[in-house]
C-alpha cells in the first residue's frame, strides 16, 4: 500500500472552516492539516465573484507553496464561485462543500423542500439549486441570503437575542413553504445549528455539509492511495488579518486550543 505523509490544506474565510478541520482530525487522525482563514477579507458574502475569485487563488498559491496533497474549500461562498476554476489551474484535488452538501439534502429530504441559509453570493449564485436539481429535478429549494449570521458567529455572538430573531426570519419563508430539510450553506453556520434546529422544529432536519465533505475527502484519498501513515497528525493555523478573535472564538467552537495562529501576507 502507498501512503503520503503530506499535509491536507483547508481554507475559509474565517473560523467556519474549522467545522470541516475538525471532523478531518476526527476521522483521519493521522492526518496533518494546514488551516487558512482569510480574515483580512472577512466577510465573504458581500465581495464580487472576481474578487472571491482572486482571494481563493491567493489562497491555493500559498497552500501549494506548502506543498498539499489535497485541498478542502471549506466555504460555500468560494466554492459556490470559484471551484470549477480552481479545479482547471491547480494540479491536486479539491473538494467543495456544495456538491457533498447539496447530496446529503437530497438523500434525507422526504417532501423534496428544501430550504438552504446561505451567505448573499452564495444564495445569488444558486450553486445549490443547480446541484440539488441535478440529482432531483422535482425537488423545491429556496435559498436565503442571512448577512447578519457570519460577523456573529465570528464576533461569538451566537447567544444573543438578535441572532435568535435573525434565523427566525431567514427560515420563515422555507419553512412557511413546509420544507422538511434546512441546509447550512456556510461552514459558520454549524455553531448556530442548535438555534436553527430549535427554530425549525423537530419534524425539520438540518444538513450540515461538512459531514459529507468529510466523506469525499475520505473516497478521494482513496482513489489517489493519499492516507498518511502515522498515528497521530498535527493542525497548522493561519489568517491572514488579526488573530486575536480567531484564536479565542475559534478554540470555542473548534473545541480544542489551536495553539499559535501565525499571520500571512499572501
Amino acid at each position: 500500500m502507498q501512503f503520503d505523509n503530506r499535509a491536507i490544506g483547508v481554507f475559509d474565510s474565517g473560523i467556519g472552516g474549522l467545522t470541516v478541520a475538525r471532523l478531518i482530525q476526527e476521522q483521519l487522525p493521522g492526518e496533518d492539516i494546514i488551516y487558512i482563514g482569510d480574515t483580512a477579507n472577512l466577510p465573504y458574502g458581500e465581495k464580487s465573484v472576481s474578487q472571491l475569485i482572486d482571494f481563493a487563488r491567493r489562497i491555493m498559491d500559498f497552500l501549494m507553496a506548502n506543498q498539499v496533497k489535497a485541498i478542502v474549500a471549506a466555504c460555500n461562498t468560494s466554492s459556490s464561485v470559484s471551484i470549477d476554476i480552481l479545479r482547471d489551474r491547480y494540479p491536486v484535488p479539491i473538494i467543495g462543500v456544495v456538491k457533498p452538501g447539496a447530496r446529503a439534502a437530497v438523500r434525507v429530504s422526504k417532501n423534496m423542500r428544501i430550504g438552504v441559509l446561505a451567505t448573499e453570493v452564495t444564495a445569488k449564485s444558486s450553486a445549490y439549486r443547480r446541484e440539488i436539481l441535478s440529482i432531483q429535478p422535482d425537488a423545491r429549494v429556496w435559498e436565503v441570503p442571512c448577512p447578519a449570521l457570519v460577523p456573529a458567529v465570528e464576533q461569538g455572538r451566537t447567544a444573543d437575542p438578535e441572532v435568535r430573531e435573525a434565523v427566525s426570519s431567514y427560515l420563515a419563508l422555507p419553512l412557511q413553504n413546509q420544507a422538511d430539510t434546512i441546509v447550512l450553506g456556510c461552514t459558520h453556520y454549524p455553531y448556530l445549528q442548535s438555534l436553527i434546529a430549535e427554530v425549525s422544529g423537530e419534524r425539520v432536519t438540518i444538513v450540515d455539509p461538512a459531514v459529507e465533505t468529510v466523506t469525499e475527502l475520505k473516497r478521494v484519498l482513496a482513489d489517489i492511495r493519499g492516507f498518511a501513515q502515522r498515528e497521530s497528525g498535527r493542525a497548522s493555523f493561519f489568517a491572514t488579518g488579526p488573530t486575536n478573535s480567531f484564536t479565542e472564538v475559534g478554540a470555542r467552537f473548534y473545541g480544542r486550543g489551536l495553539g499559535r495562529v501565525e499571520t500571512v501576507n499572501i
